[in-house]
């Protein structure tokens, strides 16, 4: 079943390349028959899925197709993470040099949160998180504060699927977690101490567009003992302004 999946996806990634390759008037579906080896029914289940997607568009010329509005859709969100990356680093490393911590900007993924990009402690013992690492939704400040600014849906349906136990039941309550997104909602930032990691905590701080749209969560994170108690209010501080930062190189990008 897993080999037929595979195989049904690859050919529905052949057919848009076929269509990017063609000139503006779109690709007559024979074409896409003869050059693929596909039979009619195939070809037709096959486009029909990508049309219903957004992928696949009718063409100018009756029977031909052609990309769709969804790819351009895409498109724009790869190009806006690139430029939130090159926003970022420098803003992490001066963060890293002031803090001592790793620090990383986190984004949706589809139902996981995305370690865009990252700067690691300097010091022996420290958390580290790959570029392009994954990372749950519910929990750790670094996914809770995407969660936290996802629509109201998407967060019921977050929290009613199966919730990956890391360290203690009780971080992974649906009923907990809703009262952590309302109270990260309402301060502007997350903390959590132990919820993935045992011996780990972070904050994270939203990092928001000028119209208050939401771009990512900015986290500092490393071993619990060096987070005693009271360091909070002072490590928020300099992430807020490391946030707005980002934000301003952000904007100045993508204009």
């Amino acid at each position: 079943m897993a080999d037929k999946s595979l195989q049904t996806l690859e050919r529905g990634l052949d057919i848009l390349l076929l269509c990017a390759m063609r000139e503006p008037g779109g690709l007559p579906l024979s074409a896409v028959m003869e050059q693929l080896n596909l039979a009619r029914s195939t070809t037709y289940r096959l486009v029909k899925v990508l049309r219903d997607r957004g992928f696949l568009r009718s063409g100018g010329k009756p029977g031909h197709i052609e990309l769709g509005y969804q790819l351009v859709h895409l498109g724009k969100v790869a190009d806006a993470r690139a430029e939130l990356s090159a926003a970022s680093l420098p803003v992490l490393q001066d963060l890293v040099d002031k803090l001592g911590e790793t620090a990383f900007v986190t984004v949706r993924s589809g139902w996981r949160a995305l370690c865009l990009e990252q700067v690691e402690s300097p010091h022996p013992i420290r958390l580290s998180y790959r570029k392009g690492q994954q990372l749950p939704l519910y929990a750790g400040a670094s996914g809770k504060i995407v969660l936290a600014y996802m629509r109201d849906r998407e967060q019921e349906h977050v929290l009613s699927g199966r919730l990956r136990v890391f360290t203690d039941e009780r971080f992974v309550e649906p009923d907990r977690i809703r009262q952590d997104l309302v109270a990260i909602r309402r301060q502007g930032y997350a903390i959590t101490r132990g919820e993935i990691d045992p011996d780990a905590s972070a904050i994270c701080v939203p990092i928001m567009m000028w119209d208050g749209k939401f771009i990512g969560g900015l986290n500092v994170a490393g071993p619990t003992v060096r987070f005693p108690q009271g360091v909070e209010a002072k490590l928020i501080g300099h992430l807020q302004e490391a946030a707005m930062a980002i934000a301003d190189r952000f904007e100045e990008l993508v204009r």
